[in-house]
């Protein structure tokens, strides 16, 4: 292996610290309103070890929904390419992409033949440097089924797990990132599938975090993602942890309001074209926003959910300079500004539902993507089930940058580990064990993980 300090030694994140750069010719060209081009910045900063790398790590994405990656890196000024992506759906937004004249989407999988993971046969796997996924979190999540392990969607996670095992000890995977419900690690199940994913690949420093996205942007929603690291990625194995994931104040993003998201210019909803009971609702909220705004003066817009009603238990609440969770369907939410919450609607500066594409931007992709899809249901639908641009960028940047500082992930591409330096990189193995009684023990983890 090569010294690690003799690769970006002195490579350390710090999206403010980077100098500014233009953005990439594909993000000039968008077609982008209100402030959108403000996150359109942020997004490019907190690229800088993607072009520290001068491109795009290869990456398995099961699960992969709009493709965090795909925008990350576009917005980042590197060419992104598919190399190993599987979804279920979406077969609509990545032809539509296509057709627009989106590269490197030639591997995108989709569809309930070719985009499931379940089917998948692992052999045929491309070595891939990270692992990325979402995998339905419907089974654990308050607002889903919440039937764990007896849900059969939660064998898509499984299936996930066991391709982080495959790409391990293929010796190429140096990093995964899978996000999903905050109460996931909670259920046993997953508990189960953690303890087995520390056995087989014992070389890898895993931890699971939980973080609510109102910490990065203006989006009350928390989820949880388990992060894994290669051990010689490490700056310091003897150190406890992984790299932390990334700060609002580092990634830029603290300065990125509600009113960054929307729209300017979009048309109030007269209330007569509501239904009764969200008239009603409608009455009760703006009650409740007058009161929080002299509590409050400071706050700009409210966030309701419309279809609850403010008054039960399981009723709706009144969200402040951000938005409620994003779901695939449930609740409409309702915008209300702040400064005149006592005017008449036609004068207030937001008296209307979020936009479509407003549900897009607060998940980091461009607004644009609603068009890439035959109806309004589907698109909520997607923004509802796609992980967060800049939570994802915050939770894996500083493993890459580790890699990067530690000659593991370079420029060139690739740098595949043998068997046998895998098995270095176990401290539980003994170091008087022979090659050969190594290459054995290892050979009977992989048959049991396969």
């Amino acid at each position: 292996m090569k010294d690690k300090h003799d690769h970006a030694a002195a490579f350390v994140f710090s999206a403010r610290a980077s100098c500014p750069r233009p953005l990439s010719t594909s993000v000039q060209n968008a077609s982008v309103t209100g402030m959108w081009a403000e996150f359109l910045q942020v997004l490019h900063r907190t690229g800088r070890i993607l072009r520290f790398l001068g491109r795009c790590p290869t990456a398995a994405e099961p699960c992969v929904g709009l493709g965090g990656l795909r925008a990350w890196a576009e917005a980042s000024g590197v060419p992104y390419k598919a190399h190993e992506c599987y979804d279920l759906e979406l077969q609509d937004f990545y032809g539509s992409l296509q057709a627009r004249g989106a590269r490197g989407l030639e591997k995108v999988h989709t569809g309930p033949e070719e985009g499931d993971v379940q089917r998948l046969h692992f052999s045929k796997l491309m070595d891939c440097e990270i692992l990325l996924s979402g995998p339905p979190c419907q089974p654990f999540c308050k607002g889903g089924a919440r039937k764990g392990s007896s849900d059969c969607r939660s064998d898509v996670l499984e299936s996930v797990v066991s391709m982080v095992m495959e790409l391990a000890w293929r010796g190429s995977l140096v990093a995964f990132v899978i996000e999903n419900s905050s109460a996931l690690p909670s259920h046993e199940y997953f508990k189960e599938l953690l303890r087995r994913l520390e056995c087989t690949v014992p070389f890898f420093r895993m931890e699971v975090v939980r973080r609510n996205l109102k910490d990065l942007v203006p989006h009350q929603r928390e989820r949880a993602w388990l992060r894994g690291l290669r051990t010689d990625c490490l700056d310091d194995v003897t150190v406890p942890g992984l790299p932390p994931a990334a700060s609002a104040m580092e990634m830029g993003t603290d300065k990125l309001t509600l009113e960054s998201y929307l729209e300017e210019g979009a048309p109030p909803a007269d209330p007569a074209t509501l239904t009764t009971i969200m008239q009603a609702n409608l009455s009760l909220y703006k009650d409740l926003c007058a009161k929080a705004h002299k509590a409050s003066p400071h706050v700009r817009v409210f966030a309701v959910e419309l279809d609850r009603n403010p008054l039960k238990n399981y009723g709706g609440c009144v969200s402040e300079d951000c938005i409620p969770p994003l779901r695939t369907g449930g609740p409409k939410v309702f915008l209300l500004s702040a400064a005149d919450i006592g005017k008449c609607w036609k004068q207030m500066k937001y008296h209307r539902f979020l936009l479509v594409s407003e549900r897009f931007a607060l998940q980091g992709h461009s607004p644009e993507s609603a068009q890439d899809f035959r109806g309004k249901s589907a698109a909520v639908k997607a923004a509802g089930n796609a992980f967060n641009v800049l939570a994802m960028a915050s939770m894996l940047t500083p493993l890459l940058e580790s890699a990067a500082r530690n000659g593991v992930l370079q420029r060139g591409g690739i740098v595949k580990r043998t068997t046998a330096e895998l098995l270095q990189l176990d401290n539980s193995f003994q170091p008087q064990q022979s090659q050969q009684d190594q290459e054995r023990v290892c050979a009977g983890k992989r048959k049991r993980a396969g």
